[in-house]
């Protein structure tokens, strides 16, 4: 049982890590390239590629939450899990609105902004879009105690998802509802991953760790990781020749398009199953793909932070190097950033397991601090 666990952990940490190093990949690429890069034949596989970095992270976010509360099912209420949950929650939407902060204080916020400046920070962007995921998730192991009617209700919740999204795009939310919340159902706002159909890769998530867990329990996790195979490779080809031969008039767009969601479902699901594959084969329990996973709110959270924040003289690199950077420069700054993020994981998690009271109060003091500082400042 023991090397089940640590393959399971193996599986779905190579999956999140090598995403969450690519999307630094992705996030200095796609601003800072001059733009004759960007019309040559290869970047449009490169461009693709990127464009599975979102899906697969959302997905590999869900699929792990699920495995974290897998303990929790057919069992009594926690109090103190279930706190612990929503908080962590909390912390996740708190740090996607101040990945967007226009002004460091709540009076410049009011004040100061422009309307572009408050239509940005409203926006909805992948971590609060993981954060709304994970708070069903938990009410739903609440309500649906039961691991079998649990995933009974993801299922249903994601195939409602999948119907309803290209609807949901037409819809003016901000005409009956606040922007900030109008926000979280599609992208007339600005918004980058609204909660249709984004939320559908977490659900995705959620309902692939279900199935591990249920064939686990019954010694057959090499019949998981088959079907995942064959499931993978047929919803990828179906998506893309059924969304290949389809009318764009018949749908809103690219991403509301069910076929756009099973295509690279498809992908991500193949991919798991050649991460399980690469696991049987090199141990990689210890490698930075792990580590990176392990710590990928604040890998994620830093990368963002050392790309956008003002370093030169107030202005971000993305100001300063905009569609500016040859491709040797651009794979240089990448690399670079994607070091740094490795580092920071692993010294984090040392300071978590050594010092973890210490990192603890760390954490409720520059939580306490800043938002004092946001208020009152």
């Amino acid at each position: 049982m023991g090397k089940k666990q640590s393959d399971r952990l193996v599986f779905i940490d190579l999956l999140k890590g090598l995403v969450l190093l690519m999307m630094i990949e992705t996030h200095v690429f796609n601003p800072l390239l001059l733009p004759v890069y960007k019309e040559a034949p290869w970047f449009g596989l490169i461009n693709f590629i990127n464009g599975l970095v979102a899906p697969s992270f959302l997905f590999a976010s869900g699929f792990t939450f699920i495995l974290s509360t897998s303990k929790t099912f057919n069992s009594k209420f926690d109090k103190t899990i279930f706190l612990r949950k929503i908080k962590r929650i909390g912390v996740i939407s708190l740090l996607g609105y101040v990945l967007r902060l226009p002004h460091p204080n709540l009076s410049d916020l009011i004040t100061k902004s422009t309307d572009l400046q408050m239509r940005i920070f409203l926006s909805v962007d992948i971590l609060q879009c993981i954060a709304v995921g994970l708070l069903i998730f938990v009410l739903s192991s609440v309500i649906f105690n039961k691991e079998k009617s649990n995933l009974i209700f993801l299922i249903i919740a994601t195939f409602t998802v999948i119907l309803i999204s290209p609807v949901m795009w037409q819809i003016h939310f901000e005409n009956f509802m606040p922007v900030g919340i109008a926000n979280y159902f599609n992208r007339m706002n600005g918004s980058l991953f609204p909660i249709f159909p984004w939320i559908a890769f977490i659900f995705s998530g959620g309902i692939a760790a279900h199935y591990y867990l249920i064939l686990r329990k019954s010694e057959k996790t090499e019949s998981y990781f088959n079907k995942l195979f064959i499931t993978g490779i047929l919803f990828a080809v179906i998506g893309y020749f059924v969304y290949m031969n389809l009318s764009e008039v018949i749908f809103v767009g690219i991403i509301p398009h069910p076929f756009f969601f099973l295509e690279r479902l498809g992908i991500i699901l193949f991919l798991l199953y050649f991460m399980n594959l690469i696991s049987k084969f090199i141990d990689l329990s210890n490698s930075f793909f792990v580590m990176v996973s392990k710590e990928s709110l604040i890998v994620y959270f830093l990368h963002l932070e050392l790309i956008y924040l003002g370093f030169f003289n107030g202005d971000s690199l993305i100001t300063v190097y905009k569609s500016q950077l040859t491709l040797l420069e651009a794979s240089g700054i990448a690399l670079l950033i994607i070091v740094l993020m490795i580092a920071a994981a692993y010294l984090w998690n040392y300071l978590k397991h050594h010092y973890k009271q210490y990192t603890t109060y760390a954490g409720y003091i520059l939580l306490i601090g800043g938002l004092t500082y946001f208020i009152l400042g």
